[in-house]
């Protein structure tokens, strides 16, 4: 009996253990409701091994990327890094994953952000690449990676990065291969660097991209006004005391090495487009003929600081532009992409016009004179660099960056009024309504209608023209007006008292003359 027993205790233990070990080995994709994605490095241990208790790595998956016959998903995925001293803590509200059915990693860095240059945290040398103290971002990300292949997860890889997280992106498509299998990128407010060749621990830490490596989609964003980040390129404050060794690229110059790493003309197409930022124009770079079905894009934010990762870009807000070229890239044909107009290469590059019939007209703007109450140096610019958290600072008069930093922090409002006329149709054919129009804004925008009336009139919503506004006064901009208008009627009251008092005077002088 007591054996029966023992054996039968053992026996349970066994298929526990078993079951346990399954389910680390043989986890399934699943999906999970908007807003909360699952905290898939409390499943698996190892992907934050080495790593500081700060590591964290969320998965979000919509219900419209499972596979209906089983847990397994071809849909992109989506690598968000955060900024410099941000968190991923946000993007679970804000990416638009759910929306434009894509996988979204969601990871958290060390040490305030990403090991892509020197740190005060840093235990090692940055050129000490053997040194395992300090974190080894390829390494992280290709666990990842292959975790998210062993769950199901069969899409091609992309990364967008903000500021440090744009320049681990670059740094991984840089070291793209077997382990880092990256098919494209988008990197705002930072280029490559020119030096050093090498950073940081480990074997996937090059920094300027090797030709035996992958070729990979890139779309950069920058802005011509960038104090952090120069966009000629040359010596950052980021970097601190290591300045001498660690400098950027122009980002003409970034451009080109990935224009040249993945066989495009190196004469760009460029065409002048609005921005709600800076001088309120940017310059849209595309390097044509690329291998692979690969692209090679940029856009030059004229004016723009440290923000112009949020620009609307010929209308288009970043999450839509960054997504409209994740999709392009997945639908391009294996080969050559669609020609330039230009394709010879030539000393200098190819300027075409806007392709968009009126500007993008943007009332919305930042506080130039905002600074959160605990320095001086936190201005809207500053806000821009971590919006999920610095947006909700305030400055000594309790306002909220979300208010002063509107443009920052992504908080303009669209106009109400603006719409589509749903009676307008193109002179040549009454099936060119604005829906119509809507499928090719860039041409179509300029048509008319028998009356004369054009399309980016009277199909202001298809056309994206529609203007905004700054949301609802903020206390200090109430405060001041409330001030006015009690001094304005003090004034008018004393004015009103001072005429009765000369009235009552001037009466009784007539009855004393009387």
């Amino acid at each position: 009996m007591f054996f029966q027993s023992g054996f039968r205790s053992y026996y349970y233990f066994a298929i526990i253990l078993l079951l346990q070990i399954s389910k680390h080995i043989f986890f399934c994709l699943e999906s999970n409701e908007y807003q909360s994605p699952q905290i898939i490095s409390d499943e698996y241990n190892d992907l934050c091994a080495g790593r500081s208790n700060d590591c964290e790595v969320q998965l979000d998956v919509p219900v419209s990327c499972i596979d209906a016959e089983g847990s397994t998903s071809t849909c992109p995925i989506v690598f968000f890094l955060h900024g410099s001293g941000g968190t991923n803590d946000n993007y679970k509200h804000n990416s638009k994953i759910h929306e434009n059915k894509m996988i979204g990693i969601y990871p958290n860095g060390d040490c305030n952000g990403w090991s892509t240059g020197p740190k005060n945290c840093h235990q090692c040398e940055w050129d000490d690449f053997d040194c395992t103290k300090d974190p080894n971002e390829g390494e992280f990300v290709a666990k990842i990676i292959t975790r998210l292949r062993a769950m199901g997860a069969s899409g091609n890889i992309y990364a967008r990065g903000f500021s440090n997280g744009a320049a681990l992106a670059l740094r991984l498509a840089v070291n793209a291969g077997l382990e880092l299998p990256i098919t494209g990128i988008v990197a705002t407010v930072t280029q490559l660097l020119a030096s050093p060749e090498r950073s940081g621990p480990g074997a996937l830490n090059y920094n300027q991209p090797i030709s035996s490596n992958s070729p990979v989609s890139v779309l950069s964003i920058c802005g011509t006004a960038d104090n952090l980040i120069p966009y000629e390129g040359g010596s950052s404050p980021v970097f601190g005391g290591w300045s001498e060794d660690f400098y950027f690229m122009s980002n003409k110059e970034s451009n080109e090495a990935w224009a040249a790493h993945s066989g495009c003309d190196l004469n760009p197409e460029i065409q002048t487009v609005s921005s709600s930022l800076g001088t309120s124009t940017a310059e849209y770079f595309q390097y044509h003929n690329c291998l692979a079905g690969t692209y090679v894009e940029h856009y030059k934010v004229n004016g723009a600081g440290h923000n112009a990762g949020g620009a609307r870009l010929n209308g288009k807000s970043s999450n839509d532009i960054a997504y409209d070229f994740i999709r392009k890239v997945e639908e391009a044909d294996t080969g050559i992409n669609p020609p330039s107009a230009s394709p010879t290469t030539t000393s200098s590059p190819t300027v075409t016009s806007s392709p968009s019939s009126a500007p993008f007209v943007s009332k919305c703007e930042d506080d130039e004179t905002w600074q959160g109450k605990f320095s001086t140096m936190h201005t809207c610019d500053f806000v821009a660099d971590n919006t999920s958290v610095r947006c909700e600072w305030e400055d000594s008069d309790g306002i909220a960056a979300s208010k002063a930093c509107a443009l920052s922090c992504n908080t303009c409002e669209t106009t109400p009024e603006c719409e589509d006329d749903q009676t307008w149709q193109g002179k040549s054919n009454a099936a060119h309504t604005c829906d119509f129009v809507a499928d090719n804004p860039s041409v179509r925008c300029k048509w008319e209608d028998s009356d004369g009336i054009v399309a980016s009139e009277a199909c202001a919503l298809s056309c994206d023209i529609c203007e905004t506004y700054p949301p609802s006064p903020s206390k200090k901009t109430k405060k001041i007006a409330k001030k006015k208008e009690t001094k304005k009627t003090k004034k008018t009251e004393k004015v009103k008292k001072t005429k009765k008092t000369n009235g009552s005077k001037n009466a009784t002088k007539g009855k004393n003359k009387g």
